[in-house]
């Protein structure tokens, strides 16, 4: 199923990965929690968030889940609450894994998934379903704009 390689991806390169494919437009955020505060519920993390911020393309937000090993994955489908912090705000839900470690039936249909090589090059193998997800909330918009504001922050 998974293809040898003698060399195991790293979460950031995979995010790398996914930030520089053709076609994801926007703004990206890594570890964006869902709300701001403290307590279970707030410090829940999306892995990677993209926000499209053109209208005429409805704002798409994408959520990503980054999964390095089988049994992350697993874990994941045992446990279907784990990416309701993704798929809360997001219209779109991708796992990210290694090329060859989740085969495309095993993604669950409000899912899709893409695969990143062993060269980080990334690509879409199950795309992803349209939903309307939530509407923001102000926790959330504060989340946003403080994950933004550190972005600003960590490039001057």
């Amino acid at each position: 199923m998974r293809k040898r390689s003698d060399r195991v991806l790293t979460a950031d390169e995979m995010v790398n990965a996914v930030e520089n494919m053709k076609g994801m437009e926007g703004v990206f955020i890594r570890e964006l929690r869902v709300e701001s505060g403290f307590g279970y519920i707030s410090e829940k993390r999306v892995d990677l968030f993209l926000m499209d911020m053109r209208t005429s393309k409805r704002n798409v937000r994408t959520a990503f889940e980054i999964k390095r090993s089988r049994n992350d994955f697993a874990r994941e489908l045992r446990k279907p609450l784990k990416r309701w912090a993704g798929m809360l705000f997001s219209n779109k839900f991708y796992f990210v894994a290694p090329e060859g470690m989740v085969k495309p039936s095993e993604v669950p249909e409000e899912c899709g998934l893409i695969e990143v090589d062993a060269a980080g090059v990334a690509a879409v193998r199950v795309k992803a379903p349209w939903r309307d997800g939530a509407r923001s909330t102000w926790p959330f918009v504060a989340s946003l704009l403080r994950s933004a504001l550190k972005l600003q922050e960590e490039g001057e």
